[in-house]
């Protein structure tokens, strides 16, 4: 395949947006028929999903995961991707990732969070402890920017060794490669978020302990959220839990208890769409 790379440095547009969604895009690969015209693919890369700087790559016919990427550090300032990949100074791989532009799903999910949110702040009384769990979650969903995470591998070595196969991507994507992120948090069923300095001392377990719980027995079980969108349940009540260190940006949900009936799916609902979260 013929392909050709140009490089565009662009600027996000400043006014802000309702929900801050990025330039972003992907599906698997459909076969195209011999007489099929190629299609172009537009890679955008950022560093962050509130970054006002982004570049955009354009390729000429499908590009493979690897092409992205390699070419995606090379238009990254002050890295050379013979000389950096995989080093976290430069980039944090646990949370690069790449992201769907056409996510209509992920977005109208997002809403619907939102509104039930909205919804269940209103069935309490101003300035309580759940009003202010409700709005805090609701204003770190609606400030956050989430869109349809694309699983594929990152790590060049392993097409390059052929261990795995190179998909080839026909439609444009957003590729983040963000700088180290050091902090986990902890959202959900608590007063107010909490952000916490990450640390190899501290269990998830001790994060849930510096947040402020809704309940005073709080839940024995919670989800954490890993910046590379895998998710997994964590025992923490005394009697089950087991130490497990965390990696920065992720993020810890404490479900809710006793939700009403209409209100049933939030908590899965929240869990799913932290999955598509672009950091």
């Amino acid at each position: 395949m013929k392909l050709f790379a140009s490089l565009n440095r662009a600027w996000i547009n400043k006014t802000k947006c309702s929900f801050c969604v990025a330039i972003f895009i992907f599906s698997y690969p459909f076969s195209l028929s011999a007489d099929t015209p190629e299609l172009d693919v537009s890679l955008v890369v950022k560093r962050n999903s509130y970054d006002k700087t982004h570049y955009q790559i354009n390729f000429k016919g499908k590009p493979r995961v690897s092409q992205l990427v390699t070419h995606a550090i090379n238009v990254l300032p002050n890295i050379n991707v013979s000389d950096y990949l995989y080093n976290t100074r430069f980039i944090y791989w646990p949370a690069a990732g790449l992201y769907e532009s056409q996510s209509d799903e992920i977005q109208h999910l997002k809403e619907k969070i939102i509104n039930e949110l909205d919804a269940l702040k209103n069935r309490h009384a101003p300035h309580s402890k759940h009003v202010n769990a409700f709005i805090s979650l609701r204003d770190f969903i609606y400030h956050h920017t989430f869109a349809k995470r694309i699983y594929v591998e990152l790590d060049i070595d392993k097409y390059l060794t052929n261990s795995l196969a190179d998909p080839l991507i026909n439609k444009d994507v957003l590729l983040i490669l963000p700088d180290e992120i050091t902090d986990v948090l902890v959202i959900g069923a608590v007063e107010n978020n909490a952000k916490i300095t990450v640390s190899s001392d501290l269990s998830v377990n001790d994060y849930v302990e510096k947040a402020k719980l809704l309940a005073f027995f709080g839940p024995s079980e919670v989800v954490v959220t890993y910046p590379e969108g895998i998710q997994k349940s964590h025992p923490i009540a005394y009697y089950n839990r087991v130490f497990s260190s965390l990696k920065g940006g992720s993020v810890i949900f404490i479900p809710f208890a006793d939700l009403p009936f209409q209100y049933a799916n939030l908590n899965q609902d929240i869990l799913r769409l932290l999955q598509h979260r672009v950091l």
